[in-house]
């Protein structure tokens, strides 16, 4: 390949490729390195597990048409060299070096060109490579040609996998966000409760203080008026059988008039009552008229 076919063949693949970015710069990649290399497959793949010795297509040139990516294990293969950071190249006779490799047996593969992915660390990421159902020559032309497609796959491989991470952090990130928002919702009520219990318990304070006072009073007033009950038999036999009469009458009055007397009334029924034993010459006539 003459230098001009060189620098023309860089110029078709870069129009192609040039405003693309992500899975649509790798399946445009691929192709336009098939068609202007005359080769019959390209693909681009990323290591998805290393230990294991795996990677994934993430475009796939298989002549006329692209196919849908796939994962498969390096072990075997000619792409195994590719992953140790070496360019590999298979002018010719590629089965015969891999003979237990049946994907190449499928594609009729008689040669191979494979250059590795890496960062801007130098990681190993991928690698891309072309495949020819016939020998392939030229191999200085080519692996430039590569090398060049390598290096620009290798940084929009490195942009997808950081997007990729950034998302996946952005994801954990929102669920721990939703996670804290569900735990102070909890805490929230927690406290609504907490303060609920406690305006409860004070409510109970406030109505047991005044229930207490009353209890009091009347526990007070039942032992007074006790007192004064067992103190009206010693009264009766003092006085004659005229007052008995006037006292016993008032107490019925007293017992039967149902209207409770106000403050007012009740102060003029004890001046009443108390003129009233003070004139039959009774003893102890205010307290009497206290009871």
């Amino acid at each position: 390949m003459q230098r001009q076919q060189v620098e023309e063949a860089l110029r078709l693949i870069f129009q192609g490729t040039a405003s693309k970015t992500g899975n649509q710069f790798f399946r445009s990649c691929v192709r336009y390195l098939a068609e202007v290399l005359q080769v019959r497959y390209a693909l681009v793949t990323k290591l998805v597990n290393q230990e294991q010795g795996i990677v994934q297509t993430l475009a796939f040139w298989h002549g006329e048409e692209f196919r849908d990516n796939f994962k498969y294990g390096l072990d075997g293969t000619p792409c195994a060299n590719v992953f140790c950071g070496e360019t590999c190249y298979y002018p010719q006779s590629l089965q015969e070096f891999f003979p237990q490799d049946q994907f190449l047996v499928e594609l009729n593969a008689q040669s191979f060109l494979g250059i590795p992915l890496n960062d801007s660390n130098s990681n190993l990421l991928g690698h891309l490579a072309v495949l020819d159902v016939k020998p392939m020559a030229n191999k200085p032309d080519l692996e430039l040609i590569l090398r060049i497609f390598a290096a620009r796959a290798g940084a929009e491989l490195e942009r997808q996998l950081a997007e990729e991470a950034l998302r996946a952090k952005n994801e954990d990130l929102a669920s721990t966000l939703k996670q804290l928002q569900t735990t102070q919702q909890e805490l929230i009520q927690s406290e609504k409760m907490a303060a609920l219990g406690q305006l409860t318990a004070g409510v109970a304070h406030e109505i047991n203080t005044p229930l207490g006072a009353i209890k009091a009073s009347s526990s007070n007033n039942a032992k007074a008026f006790e007192e004064s009950l067992a103190q009206l038999p010693q009264l009766l036999q003092q006085l004659s059988t005229q007052q008995q009469t006037h006292f016993l009458a008032l107490l019925d009055r007293s017992l039967h008039n149902n209207p409770p007397a106000t403050t007012k009334k009740q102060r003029q029924l004890k001046r009443t009552l108390t003129r009233q034993l003070q004139e039959n010459q009774i003893d102890n006539a205010r307290r009497l008229a206290d009871i």
